[in-house]
């Protein structure tokens, strides 16, 4: 059956020719993904052929805030785990991207990210989405913040929305229209859980009135 998002975005990678870096090789899944990322035409990244390169990466990282008077002892150690390879690679430009999480922990993954990619200068806040395409491939819908800020206050609401819906434009070429979700529906109840929702929803309106949105819902 077509999938026209699934199909979106494969078309994407190939065509810009993303370098992709999959540092958990060790992973059954992981191996049988690549392995059809490679038929289809992606461009996979080998993470031995860039041990070359390792001495350029210590160099690069020993210059981070985090690694600050570290032996190079140290640093080929930290370099040996996968993950932060991969990531050092993402930072140096030897890839595009990185795709993570089958071992790792969403906590692991996103640290090491913010340790050595670094964040938007324009975001104060790292949040994440789930893209999700319903069974028939005919719609999109992007969920968040559904694994890093727990309790988002307002303004942590606002930006996340505004992320959120930069990405689904992104991902789906739909235009995004949000929703900000709450267990109330336009003043139905009255809690400080629902107040931050209403106040990031009046936030929102202010700030990117030129996006549908709607809620509390």
């Amino acid at each position: 059956m077509a999938n026209k998002f699934r199909d979106r975005l494969i078309q994407q990678g190939i065509s810009t020719g993303a370098r992709i870096v999959l540092p958990e090789v060790d992973d059954p899944r992981v191996v049988d993904a690549k392995r059809e990322l490679l038929q289809i035409g992606f461009n996979i990244v080998e993470m031995a052929d860039s041990r070359e390169s390792i001495s350029d990466l210590k160099d690069s990282i020993s210059t981070l805030k985090f690694t600050k008077n570290w032996t190079k002892e140290q640093l080929h150690v930290f370099l040996e785990n996968p993950l932060n390879m991969g990531m050092a690679m993402v930072a140096n430009g030897l890839a595009d991207g990185l795709v993570a999480g089958a071992i790792n922990s969403t906590s692991d993954v996103i640290r090491a990210a913010i340790r050595m990619v670094g964040v938007k200068p324009s975001s104060k806040w790292v949040s994440s989405i789930f893209f999700m395409v319903s069974p028939d491939g005919e719609k999109a819908f992007t969920y968040s913040d559904c694994g890093v800020i727990p309790e988002p206050t307002s303004e942590q609401l606002v930006a996340i929305a505004k992320d959120a819906s930069e990405f689904h434009e992104l991902l789906s070429g739909d235009l995004p229209k949000v929703a900000f979700l709450s267990f109330s529906t336009k003043g139905s109840a009255d809690h400080y859980r629902v107040k931050r929702v209403t106040d990031a929803t009046r936030i929102f309106s202010i700030k990117y009135g030129h996006i549908a949105h709607d809620g509390e819902l």
